[in-house]
């Protein structure tokens, strides 16, 4: 396992605002094979100090965001939600409807475009997405949509595409151990 290196960020001061220290750690999943006592050693997170101005920093507010059911849920519904516009990167959480008329049936949500996150629909976890694959589609059961409206919700850690769209298909689609989506910008 490899370990990331100590990172160093100039940020700008400013006169006219208060500077504000942001980070989001990933637990981008744990080692579950070999030997047993090297698991405790597989630590995710911050491991070492932040430094602001050369001194460490403390008072740290800590949100787990562990989207559980209940916590996309209140997401969903809580707040106000405005349109993102097309040039913002970084996490954002997209929310949309799909109208279903019929009776719902199994599909695959296509990620194309998209950067890397996950995907809720009416609350439930679908899956993570990232670009560079395996796979570019995520399978959605039938049994979790029902006819009328179903909720979307995306979480993208990276860049969303400009018309922020997806789309369902009737079947998936797969690497085949090489890397096929690939962006052109």
């Amino acid at each position: 396992m490899g370990k990331f290196a100590a990172a160093t960020f100039d940020l700008k001061p400013t006169k006219k605002l208060k500077r504000h220290l942001t980070i989001l750690v990933e637990n981008m999943g744990r080692v579950n094979y070999g030997d047993p006592k090297q698991f405790a050693k597989n630590r995710k997170g911050l491991l070492s100090p932040v430094e602001v101005d050369g001194k460490e920093h403390f008072g740290w507010s800590i949100y787990s965001a562990e989207f559980k059911p209940e916590f996309v849920s209140s997401v969903s519904t809580g707040g106000t939600w405005e349109r993102s516009p097309p040039s913002h990167a970084g996490p954002t959480m997209y929310k949309s409807n799909l109208r279903i008329d019929g009776d719902p049936a199994d599909t695959f949500i296509d990620m194309k475009g998209w950067g890397r996150g996950a995907v809720f629909i009416n609350s439930v976890n679908i899956g993570r997405y990232w670009k560079v694959g395996p796979q570019r589609t995520l399978y959605v059961p039938a049994p979790i949509l029902h006819k009328g409206f179903n909720t979307i919700m995306i979480f993208e850690q990276i860049r969303a595409p400009e018309d922020f769209s997806v789309s369902f298909l009737d079947s998936p689609i797969l690497s085949s151990g090489k890397v096929q989506w690939v962006d052109t910008d």
